[in-house]
């Protein structure tokens, strides 16, 4: 993310937790997981200004307009919800997942959307869009 302009030394690199990429295409969406409980109360649901940055530094830096935040699922909380940035292109969606149930039991249909058909999961190695 951040190179000394001298030396070119990279001081802070952006690594997400997940990226769905389709090889001839490259990175289409980057997942990043929180175990935190969000908060129905709260008008911003208890999303951090801080983990909004983030999802927007990787967007930027991997060039990628997909992006989400994956939460575990409460009773208040199941369906997705999604943010747009303004005046950007950059969508930020927010998933919940329900860590007590099976995949077949689960909320898995609402991740279609992110996950493009021929798409395949990558680990924290990506390397950025040039």
């Amino acid at each position: 993310l951040l190179r000394q302009l001298d030396d070119g030394t990279e001081l802070f690199v952006l690594k997400p937790d997940i990226a769905l990429e389709r090889p001839a295409e490259g990175i289409e969406a980057i997942l990043d997981t929180k175990w935190k409980l969000l908060d129905e109360a709260d008008k911003k649901l208890g999303i951090s200004q801080g983990d909004l940055y983030q999802m927007t530094s990787y967007a930027v830096r991997y060039g990628c307009n997909r992006v989400g935040l994956v939460y575990p699922a409460t009773a208040g909380f199941v369906d997705p919800v999604a943010y747009e940035v303004q005046n950007s292109p950059i969508v930020i969606s927010v998933y919940f997942v329900d860590l007590g149930a099976s995949v077949a039991d689960s909320n898995w249909a609402g991740w279609a959307d992110m996950m493009p058909h021929g798409s395949t999961m990558l680990t924290p190695s990506i390397r950025p869009k040039s």
